[in-house]
């Protein structure tokens, strides 16, 4: 829809989180009408958005010197990543590592939880994650992002079911593509929350409200 309005040599950029394949064809039906695509992923969400955040781009290298500035001003790192496809690629994977890290994080806290239960120890779960939170080699935004989520105050009221959100099928692409055993688990947890809600799931679920205002769930 954009093409009658553009002339040769114009610049369309796509800062969604696009599937990388899809990119790469748009790419290539635009260069041939003589108008330059670059995909860009993004990242940083909420925070970002207001802050500066970062941006990874894919595209011809010469058509991104152009408007480098304009990515430099909008973010607070700004990184050409290579040929068309090859930013929304990066966010892909960046996303792919968030899914992991998420449900590797929701799992320790419920594992631990788990078995101080079993033997007979009460650990609370909003000082346990402040524990986590700071000063270890595991401190960093997702963790502030749950213990912010816990700290407000419907968290026991958030269901344990996680959300469909809009890279989840982007995700079940990748694992067609490559080895994923980590991210297919993450998927499952996912999955597996819409059918029983889990504890797995709240923790999600209140990680994601808190960086990128995804809706949540309610218990009735």
């Amino acid at each position: 829809n954009l093409v009658p309005l553009l002339e040769e040599e114009d610049i369309i950029i796509d800062g969604g989180n696009s599937y990388f394949k899809d990119s790469m064809e748009i790419y290539k039906k635009l260069k041939s009408k003589g108008i330059n695509f670059l995909d860009c992923g993004t990242s940083g969400g909420l925070e970002g958005a207001r802050n500066g955040g970062s941006v990874m781009v894919g595209g011809d290298k010469e058509a991104f010197e152009r408007v480098e500035q304009l990515f430099q001003d909008l973010s607070i790192n700004c990184n050409y990543i290579g040929e068309a496809g090859a930013g929304h690629l990066a966010k892909g994977g960046h996303n792919h590592l968030e899914y992991i890290v998420m449900d590797g994080i929701a799992e320790a806290i419920i594992t631990t939880q788990k078995i101080a239960r079993d033997h007979g120890i009460h650990i609370d779960i909003k000082t346990l994650v402040k524990a986590y939170a700071k000063g270890t080699i595991t401190e960093g935004k997702l963790m502030n992002y749950l213990m912010s989520g816990m700290n407000r105050g419907d968290f026991e009221s958030i269901s344990g079911s996680v959300p469909i959100g809009e890279t989840e099928k982007e995700m079940e692409e990748i694992t067609l593509l490559a080895d994923t055993p980590m991210l297919k688990q993450a998927l499952v947890t996912r999955r597996a929350s819409r059918i029983i809600p889990s504890e797995k799931g709240k923790i999600i679920a209140a990680m994601r409200r808190e960086f990128g205002g995804h809706s949540v769930n309610k218990t009735t």
